[in-house]
């Protein structure tokens, strides 16, 4: 873990992948400038062997941040669930950004 953040990483999803690596949401807490600390959730996709993942971070397929970790499981658990949106994310070569969904408010 070279990442100073990642002690305070916590991983809430993961599974294997069909061809072997895994697929996980992980979440972390982020500081901002003048704000109150946010939730950044991250669909992290491995599929180096064991052998050749020390020093390396597992690639990002999707993010999204919010206040709350359960909208943020939300709204990556639909990508990391399915091997179609996952190959399709790597496939274009870009982070997929997620608004989490936000509940209607009751006045």
């Amino acid at each position: 873990m070279n990442n100073p953040s990642d002690a305070a990483t916590t991983r809430l999803y993961e599974r294997r992948l069909p061809s072997g690596g895994y697929v996980a949401i992980q979440v972390s807490p982020v500081r901002t400038l003048f704000g109150p600390v946010k939730i950044r959730g991250e669909v992290v996709v491995e599929r180096r062997p064991e052998s050749r993942r020390a020093g390396h971070r597992a690639p990002i397929a999707a993010c999204a941040e919010d206040m709350g970790t359960k909208e943020i499981v939300d709204a990556l658990y639909p990508i990391a669930n399915s091997d179609s949106a996952i190959a399709e994310v790597l496939a274009r070569k870009v982070m997929v950004p997620i608004a989490p969904r936000r509940r209607p408010s009751v006045s």
